[in-house]
């Protein structure tokens, strides 16, 4: 997410608020399905297509998911 957009309280300067809780990961699935439901929420947030995708793509760079690994590196298809 966008900090601008982020209401919530940030815990750590490197994650949203959806992403962190008490100081550990909230999600628990792997990056591509993180991906997957980032890009979801940010197009039912009204945030446009390439603007999403282009944020999906930086959760690559995110440090969580650069000790990770790969695993879902293109960003998700445009949905329609």
């Amino acid at each position: 997410m966008p900090y601008k957009m982020d209401t919530g309280n940030r815990q750590n300067p490197e994650y949203c608020s959806y992403c962190q809780e008490n100081g550990k990961f909230r999600f628990t699935g792997t990056k591509s399905e993180f991906k997957k439901m980032c890009f979801q929420q940010m197009m039912k947030h009204g945030i446009p297509s390439w603007k999403a995708r282009f944020f999906t793509f930086m959760i690559n760079f995110a440090p969580h998911w650069k000790k990770k690994g790969s695993g879902g590196d293109a960003p998700p298809a445009l949905i329609s």
